[in-house]
């Protein structure tokens, strides 16, 4: 009987991915005690805190957004990161992990410096706009439309779709479209230029028609069926929790019916919103003002002409047209909600990556390439080197801070008064954005639609119907409430006008109110003499406006 040879492993392939794993997490671990960010960073954790609590997604818990993030940080919270630090550790891990195994699965076919060095550019980049380097959802989006970039280019260099590739691109699809509904259209974009390229070579190659449909459905049909295989595992997992409708009504109607109402209307009319790509680029390059050019504004300029402009060129000298606007589609669509701000992460990632490959690969070429280059070529590479050093070491020390530092909580007063004023598995009425509340107090959360009014438009009064039918002891609530300069007196009425009704303000609190039953209880718990205590019904913290019919009366 023949014996089964094993591979043996290679240790020097290891310890370089080991090195390369670790030097990914260095450069994020000077982001972890960043200050949260309360609306977005805060909403995945506390979701998935009350997940694990046992609420169901959606049925339980009103949201918006596309559910593979909560999952991602249950299972995170589960394996004990319960603090907003030990989140970001884990899915840096997760991050650094697929980084690293870019490098193993591309480096034949893409320079490795390309693959080793594009995060630290795009974390360079990131790093300058306000709340980038908190945890959102788009931090899996860059991961999957990363994979959908690399998998193309091996595509465009193989002509086939491996086993591996279909495996990574249904991790893809999950990590883009199931962590947010936007993504679809940079989807709709890279499929489009796969469909024609096969097309173009099919054309080229002039296969039978029969034998190149045989061909597509073999490629495609893996792929799709691998693809189709999570999503089919979720819907039997939404019917059997009965969260399927809410699903459907939360993360699809509401973004495409209600939403488009306050954001300019992406995701609403589907044409425009393909066109949107293109106008929104254009706003964007005409929005330039040369008086703001510094290190930071060039170093952006400069990855923004070459991951967006001189790198879909190269693609399409290389590989054709289509592949060139198939690149240029693809990385504009993940921009659809800004270019350079926190939601603009997508777009500066893909662009930091192209922008790297172009550098590497065209501006250094290699050494001989390079040693012959023309000293303007030298000049603009050595330039860009170094903008983007100077802009890197910009809070370098923070680098090691995770060694010294420890997590704030801004709100410690509040999470520390409603600690003391709810048992531990009570429900609280959230009305606001504070997610940081719910989130270090460990309190779950009930009513949560009212805090912003496309969730209240698509099903507030369903949700309001059941907070009625047993309103929490404790809400958390400002007068004169904004969200997105909307008031919540005008888009939530009853609500709002419900809450001054049948609660009232806690003195010495920021933002929490109490039931008018439980509220001298509630002020002995606190350490305050009800029938003394000055109460000016939060008149004084309330960071908002409040016209007179918004007060209590």
């Amino acid at each position: 009987m023949d014996k089964i040879k094993l591979k043996r492993p290679n240790n020097k392939l290891i310890i370089y991915g080991v090195l390369i794993f670790l030097f990914y997490m260095i450069l994020q671990m000077k982001y972890v005690y960043d200050v949260w960010f309360d609306p977005d960073e805060l909403d995945i954790y506390n979701v998935a805190f009350e997940m694990v609590k046992g609420k169901v997604l959606y049925k339980d818990i009103p949201s918006q957004h596309m559910p593979f993030t909560y999952f991602f940080s249950a299972i995170f919270y589960v394996l004990g990161a319960h603090e907003a630090y030990l989140q970001r550790i884990y899915y840096y891990i997760l991050f650094s992990g697929f980084w690293t195994g870019f490098v193993f699965r591309h480096r034949k076919y893409v320079n490795k410096w390309i693959l080793v060095l594009h995060p630290l550019v795009y974390l360079t980049l990131m790093q300058m706009q306000d709340f980038s380097t908190q945890i959102l959802s788009e931090n899996l989006t860059i991961i999957g439309v990363e994979i959908f970039a690399f998998e193309f280019l091996r595509f465009l260099n193989k002509r086939d779709i491996d086993l591996k590739g279909c495996l990574l691109m249904c991790a893809g699809v999950l990590f883009t479209f199931g962590s947010s509904f936007i993504s679809i259209f940079a989807l709709f974009f890279m499929g489009l230029g796969v469909l024609l390229t096969e097309i173009k070579w099919r054309v080229e190659s002039k296969q039978p028609a029969k034998e190149w449909w045989q061909m597509m459905i073999k490629r495609y049909g893996r792929l799709f069926a691998i693809g189709a295989a999570p999503w089919i595992i979720y819907l039997i997992y939404a019917l059997a929790t009965g969260s399927f409708s809410k699903f459907y009504l939360e993360a699809y109607l509401i973004n495409r019916l209600y939403y488009p109402k306050y954001n300019g209307g992406i995701g609403g009319g589907t044409a425009g919103t393909f066109l949107m790509p293109l106008t929104s680029f254009a706003s964007e390059i005409l929005s330039i003002r040369l008086t703001k050019i510094g290190a930071t504004s060039l170093m952006r300029w400069i990855i923004l002409f070459s991951g967006c402009a001189y790198f879909p060129y190269k693609m399409a000298k290389k590989h054709g047209v289509i592949a060139g606007v198939t690149f240029f589609m693809f990385t504009l669509s993940c921009g659809l909600r800004g270019y350079f701000n926190y939601h603009g992460k997508v777009f500066e990632a893909l662009i930091a990556l192209f922008a790297t490959y172009t550098w590497i690969e065209y501006a250094y070429g290699g050494k001989e390439s390079f040693e012959k280059a023309h000293i303007l070529r030298k000049a603009f590479l050595a330039t860009t080197v170094l903008i983007v050093f100077v802009n890197y070491i910009y809070n370098l020390n923070n680098i090691f801070t995770f060694l010294v530092n420890t997590e704030y909580n801004h709100y410690q007063s509040d999470t520390d008064i409603i600690q003391k004023l709810t048992d531990e598995d009570e429900a609280i009425w959230q009305t606001n954005m504070c997610n940081a509340l719910p989130w270090a107090s460990k309190r779950v959360t009930v009513g949560a639609s009212v805090n912003c009014p496309w969730m209240w438009e698509g099903m507030g009064d369903d949700d309001f119907e059941l907070i009625q039918k047993e309103a929490p002891r404790v809400v958390i609530f400002q007068l004169g409430y904004e969200s997105w300069d909307n008031k919540m007196s005008e888009y939530a009425p009853e609500a709002y006008t419900y809450i001054i009704e049948n609660y009232k303000y806690l003195p010495t609190a920021g933002q929490i109110w109490v039931r008018k039953d439980y509220y001298d209880e509630a002020c002995r718990k606190i350490g305050v003499d009800p029938a003394t205590a000055k109460n000016d019904g939060g008149l004084s913290v309330t960071p908002y406006e409040v016209e007179e019919d918004e007060k209590p009366h």
